[in-house]
């Protein structure tokens, strides 16, 4: 059984590079978390790519909510981020020390994933920017899936002052060879850069690893768990 509280502890430090804006200055900082969780990569960023389950394990962002897809060409499913998404997360940022894990069951959902029980946090508005494999032979024999999303121009200001890039990466980890058993190592992080990036990490900070840490452990619940009981 899952363990919704399992240990885990982000952290903030020098930038880490991303796919958009590469390695960043001595203005920019990152926050990092990681956790094992206990399914395949895919089954991983497939709860992160459904914009309609968010209500259901995550504290930190609430609701998802497509704003626009790349194309209407039918062939996809309406609710699932890929590259070139428009979505708007509802951020909740003031969780305390003893904050709950989870949220609270959601008591009604639109054909957009969006909570309309949730609110009452700030909107951010992001743009998926990669969808790929991770290449056994082009990464040093790792394996496995990344995603990211980088706040679109304007969200929250000008973007010469502040701009951000999160990237998840889910990365098989073999627990058992005989059986073929594997588990997922999953990092994500996210690098701040820009004249405003310091005062973001003075002013929130300590509230962006916590939102981290909720996170990931919600996530491990969610994928390990299969919403029971939710």
């Amino acid at each position: 059984m899952s363990d919704a509280n399992s240990s885990t502890q982000a952290s903030s430090g020098p930038s880490i590079p991303t796919p958009t804006y590469g390695p960043g200055g001595t203005l920019s900082f990152a926050t990092v978390c990681t956790i094992r969780i206990r399914a395949t990569p895919r089954e991983c960023l497939d709860a992160v790519l459904d914009s309609s389950s968010y209500p259901k394990w995550n504290r930190f962002c609430r609701a998802c909510t497509i704003d626009a897809q790349p194309d209407n060409d039918g062939g996809h499913e309406p609710t699932l981020l890929r590259v070139g998404t428009h979505f708007t997360f509802d951020v909740h940022m003031t969780l305390g020390a003893d904050e709950p894990v989870l949220p609270p069951p959601p008591t009604a959902t639109t054909t957009t994933g969006q909570d309309q029980a949730a609110g009452g946090g700030q909107p951010i508005a992001l743009e998926v920017s990669v969808l790929s494999p991770i290449s056994e032979e082009e990464e040093q024999g790792r394996k496995g899936w990344r995603v990211a999303w980088r706040q679109r121009p304007g969200a929250v200001a000008p973007e010469w002052m502040l701009r951000s890039e999160r990237v998840h990466e889910f990365v098989e980890v073999v627990v058992d060879s005989a059986t073929g058993e594997v588990q997922t190592e999953y990092r994500c992080w996210e690098t701040f850069y820009g004249p405003l990036a310091p005062v973001v990490r003075l002013t929130v900070g300590g509230k962006l690893e916590k939102a981290f840490e909720v996170w990931s452990k919600g996530l491990k619940w969610w994928v390990e768990e299969g919403g029971k009981g939710r």
